[in-house]
Parts: C-alpha cells; structure tokens; sequence
C-alpha cells in the first residue's frame, strides 16, 4: 500500500506540471527562454546546439542505463524530433542518459570542498538497494524541457535521497522530487499546429511507453558541460540487492 500510494503521488506530481501546457496556444521565445539560455549562444544561431560548460556536482544513476531501455529511449527521442519536423531542439545523447539523485552544486552556487568527501562518505554508509526504473511516456513543459516520466520500483531512489539529503551537509535548497530522465529541449518557439502534435505524442506515449531497466550504481560526477556532455566521475557504488 506504501509504495502503490508513493507511485500515485509522483504520476501524479508529473500530471500537475504536464497539464499545464493543455492551456497554451503556442510556445513562444520568451516561454522557452531558460532552455535556450543553456546553450552556446552562436551554436542557436548556428542551429547546432552545444550544450554550455556549467559547472554542476551530482549524485545520478544511468550513464549508462541498460541497452534494451537506453534503445527504447531512443526511439522515443526520434519521433519527438520527427514531431517537432524542424524546429530547432536538443536531445540528449544516449551515453549521457541519467536520473538525478542529488544536486550538490548548481552552476551558480560556490561550495566547500569538503562537501565532496563528505558526500563519498555518505554515499558509502547508506542502505544501497538496486530498484526498477519504470518509464511513463514523456512529458514536456512550458520552459521547453522534455522528460521521460519514471517511477523507482519499489520507492528506493527516493529513500536513498532522502537519507542523502539528511546526511550531507550545506547541499543547495533546489532538489529533484522526481525520478525522471531528461530527454532534451526544445529550442525554437512552437506554433499551436506543432504544441498540439507534441501534445497527442505525449499522451499517447504516457499510455503506451512502459519500459522497465534495474539501477544498480549510482554515481558522483563533476559535470563540465550540460546534460553529461563533458564529466568527471568522481565516485562509483554499486547498490545491492
């Protein structure tokens, strides 16, 4: 009952934000603003998006997940291209496929050393349990981010955050209350012919896109450059049955 009631919370955490681009006539350039913000600015002009050199400190699984789910995404990722017929978007290399666990550094915030030494510690001590990921479809919002809808099975990412969380010290307020994958971003305002089709792929594939793969690892990384582009793994744990 606990974790069919944690499963129901977060579907329906992701159905909240995902709504809310049914009420939109389009997605103009001020709306996708913060997405096009993450790229080399000539690279948009250029229309060959490269992600920035944003410093981040992360705590993930993936990267990479297993071949028969990192595939499927894949495919996933083709027909939202192929939706988007065109306009200007990012989607995220297969190799560089992750869920987020924990944020110990955003770009903009300075930190302790020590923050990193702590966290292997931590990362070490804590009850390590493998979980399935299990994919939802994907959904995208009004910012111009595209994700892939995932529910740990049972409820171990979650926990493991939270024991993250309440064991590291000094970690930024923003953190994920989520397990999703992020897929890409749209880059390029959308007319309300295109919304709608991104919108009916969405849909279709929240019903029919359930894939499952096991996390095993999870792992410290320094990222250099956005979405996994450019990192340094700084630590590895295999979690265990």
């Amino acid at each position: 009952m606990y974790e069919k009631k944690k499963i129901d919370e977060l579907l329906n955490q992701y159905n909240k934000r995902y709504y809310e681009v049914y009420n939109f006539e389009s997605l103009s350039s001020k709306d996708i603003s913060s997405s096009t913000s993450l790229f080399e600015e000539l690279s948009i002009k250029n229309r060959n998006p490269i992600p920035r050199r944003l410093e981040v400190l992360c705590i993930v699984g993936g990267l990479p997940f297993e071949e028969v789910f990192t595939n499927k995404i894949v495919e996933l990722q083709k027909r939202i291209g192929s939706v988007l017929n065109g306009k200007l978007n990012y989607l995220v290399e297969p190799q560089n496929l992750a869920v987020e666990v924990l944020v110990l550094k955003w770009p903009n915030n300075d930190f302790n050393q020590d923050i990193i030494v702590n966290a292997k510690k931590e990362m070490i001590k804590i009850n390590k349990k493998k979980f399935k990921l299990i994919s939802h479809g994907f959904q995208f919002h009004q910012d111009g981010a595209i994700i892939l809808r995932c529910i740990d099975d049972p409820n171990n990412l979650r926990i493991l955050r939270e024991e993250l969380k309440q064991k590291i010290s000094s970690l930024p307020q923003k953190q994920s209350s989520w397990c999703h994958i992020p897929l890409g971003r749209i880059l390029e305002p959308l007319d309300k012919k295109v919304l709608n089709e991104l919108i009916e792929l969405a849909d279709y594939s929240q019903i029919n896109f359930k894939h499952k793969t096991e996390v095993n690892k999870f792992h410290l990384i320094k990222e250099k450059r956005w979405y996994q582009l450019e990192r340094e793994t700084l630590c590895t744990i295999d979690l265990s049955n």
